[in-house]
């Protein structure tokens, strides 16, 4: 598997649990980190 792929999977893998904490009683907290966290991963394509 190459770096790219990789750091693609790791980044799915982040936004899944951030999801899973969202929708997991915290609405409020889960909707901050889930606007916030799309700008997080900023990756030249």
């Amino acid at each position: 598997m190459s770096a790219y792929a990789a750091g693609l999977f790791g980044i799915l893998i982040a936004l899944g649990l951030l999801v899973f904490l969202a929708f997991r009683g915290k609405p409020k907290v889960g909707s901050s980190i889930l606007s916030t966290g799309t700008n997080f991963p900023a990756i030249p394509v």
